[in-house]
């Protein structure tokens, strides 16, 4: 994972737009998140990843919600996440916070009007 998460490659990555938020930690790139708006009032989860030693420590949480915030005040209404279907962290993670695996395409999503408030 090294070679994917380290500070100056996520740094490059960053400025060519893959990663949207990274937290920092011990000077280490604890955790990363990106996505785009798709279309209108869709906002999609590419790529989401916390450190083996940064996970239970809330900064997935706060990444999601950094990540989202900006993703509603640009007129979100919808947010879907690209996950693994043997994901043992990720799929709990985003069932904790309200995504539903949806019927059709088996991704998961959730309504964030309903289900977030922007700190903004």
């Amino acid at each position: 994972m090294k070679q994917w998460y380290n500070v100056e490659r996520v740094r490059e990555d960053i400025k060519k737009g893959i990663y949207t938020h990274v937290a920092i930690a011990d000077g280490k790139v604890a955790g990363i998140i990106g996505g785009i708006l798709t279309e209108e009032g869709t906002s999609e989860i590419y790529v989401f990843y916390i450190d083996e030693k940064y996970r239970y420590q809330g900064i997935g949480s706060k990444l999601l919600e950094r990540f989202t915030d900006e993703h509603v005040n640009d007129g979100a209404t919808d947010q879907y996440a690209s996950v693994e279907k043997d994901n043992e962290l990720g799929i709990p993670f985003y069932i904790s916070r309200g995504f539903q695996q949806h019927e059709i395409n088996k991704r998961y999503w959730r309504k964030l009007i309903e289900n977030h408030n922007t700190s903004l």
